[in-house]
């Protein structure tokens, strides 16, 4: 067996609105369904306080509807930042985490995916991604980032009183633009 590793890329940016769309967003996320996962096996931690996985394709919840437009287009404009013209989001959900909760180590389907830190307060863990190494990338309240969904990542344990929120999105990008990827490939 022959392996190559190859190079993709984890690219972050600030959602242009946040501030403005922050309270709106959580108010229509505490008035969502409450909904939490616990899977507790020999393969899994996973205790997510609050979550709407179950309604991932369902694009006309309130929540969904306020945030989509500003997430379509700064996930475009990181898409194009590394070489392709178009993305067609498949899967919108958030997860909300208390003290104690965890999303162990896991992969999305489709091409790409991330999360956009809505509420993110002071000592809050950020996703740890798995490739050579476990890294953790710097990122703040506001910050979207975007990776290959079949990069190992987790959720680690929140170890203090604050909630964290996050909108995670799995999505398809299509149509290259050679003279970009080329620009980002030897830059």
């Amino acid at each position: 067996m022959y392996k190559l590793p190859i190079q993709n890329y984890y690219v972050r940016d600030k959602l242009d609105n946040h501030e403005e769309i922050k309270s709106q967003v959580l108010s229509l996320i505490d008035n969502s369904a409450d909904v939490g996962l616990e899977e507790v096996n020999e393969n899994y931690n996973n205790k997510i306080s609050k979550l709407d996985w179950q309604n991932n394709a369902d694009f006309d919840r309130p929540w969904v509807k306020k945030i989509l437009p500003s997430l379509i287009k700064k996930l475009g404009d990181m898409a194009y930042s590394i070489g392709y013209h178009s993305v067609l989001i498949k899967a919108l959900w958030y997860q909300q985490y208390t003290k104690n909760s965890i999303h162990d180590w896991h992969v999305h389907s489709e091409n790409y995916t991330g999360v956009y830190y809505l509420e993110y307060p002071d000592g809050a863990p950020a996703t740890k991604l798995y490739g050579y190494d476990v890294i953790t990338p710097s990122v703040n309240e506001g910050d979207v980032v975007m990776f290959p969904a079949m990069t190992p990542h987790q959720a680690p344990m929140v170890m203090n009183d604050g909630r964290k929120t996050i909108i995670s999105y799995n999505f398809n990008v299509s149509e290259l633009n050679l003279d970009k990827l080329k620009e980002v490939r030897y830059a």
